[in-house]
């Protein structure tokens, strides 16, 4: 039998969707110092959309192959799952290991827990956690790289195809379902129609996942067992382990002209002031 095939998730940890939209639907919704982004740090955080999907691909795959007695042509699946914080977000972890995900690898380097993406030390969306993923896939030797399409609280879609470009690795978006055929790997790919198409490519890959009529993995007891033992490795790059950044066009944006501003008080006191913002017309 030959050697398992490695999948890496790639996991972010992102408010609950929901509460941020009670919040939303309450009037209750804040913003920070900076007056660009809202305060979430006490909304509960943990895996939804997408992410949750890819990592419920990954230990499809691995249960699948488990079952089958082994991936056809080759072995079974090693799992690891990868998320760049501040800190040990303690949810995204113990959530993969409660599925029967193996090893968890921490990316601790220039982000900070503030929402919209990760906004400090320079990583910001893909130009930031790209390189810091395809760094740590690398590391990790990955056969298969699989990730949600989209972030719930970012939603730009590039994270994946940017660590497939630095990577040098072929990448399949919007993916509905996958099979694993030796070191070929078969994709149905959403195209906004009800077909799609199926795609077919050689491993190593990077492939990012859509929601679409996916029902959620749930844990068995022997892998919520096996969870306790489990632990998360840390890991923070020095300048010379993480690639280069992907060529990009600079953009210059007036931050003094980007400044929030949030109007409360009586709803008639706030429509003359917002009326007085937007023109000075009453």
């Amino acid at each position: 039998m030959n050697d398992p095939l490695h999948a890496v998730v790639c996991l972010k940890a992102t408010p609950c969707p929901d509460t941020v939209a009670e919040l939303a639907a309450n009037g209750q919704l804040r913003l920070d110092e900076s007056g660009r982004a809202l305060r979430l740090a006490h909304v509960p955080h943990g895996i939804y959309g997408f992410d949750e999907q890819a990592l419920g691909t990954v230990v499809e795959l691995a249960r699948s192959a488990v079952h089958a007695g082994g991936v056809q042509g080759g072995g079974a699946w090693r799992t690891t799952a990868v998320s760049v914080a501040p800190a040990d977000p303690d949810v995204v972890f113990r959530r993969a290991f409660e599925l029967g995900v193996e090893d968890g690898l921490l990316v601790t380097v220039g982000v900070d827990g503030s929402g919209g993406g990760h906004a400090a030390g320079g990583a910001s969306g893909a130009r930031g956690v790209a390189p810091l993923l395809s760094a740590a896939v690398r590391s990790l030797g990955a056969d298969l790289v699989v990730m949600g399409a989209s972030s719930c609280d970012g939603g730009s879609g590039t994270v994946g195809p940017t660590v497939a470009a630095l990577l040098g690795l072929p990448c399949v978006a919007a993916a509905r379902a996958l099979q694993v055929d030796g070191r070929r790997l078969r994709a149905l790919r959403s195209t906004g129609d009800a077909g799609g198409e199926t795609v077919e490519v050689d491993l190593p890959a990077v492939v990012t996942v859509l929601d679409d009529g996916w029902e959620p993995v749930q844990p068995r007891a022997a892998d919520i067992l096996a969870a306790r033992g489990r632990t998360v490795t840390r890991w923070e790059p020095t300048d010379g382990t993480v690639p280069p950044a992907v060529g990009r066009t600079a953009m210059t944006v007036d931050r003094a002209a980007n400044r929030g501003e949030l109007l409360d008080g009586d709803p008639a006191a706030v429509a003359a002031a917002l009326l007085d913002r937007i023109g000075g017309v009453r």
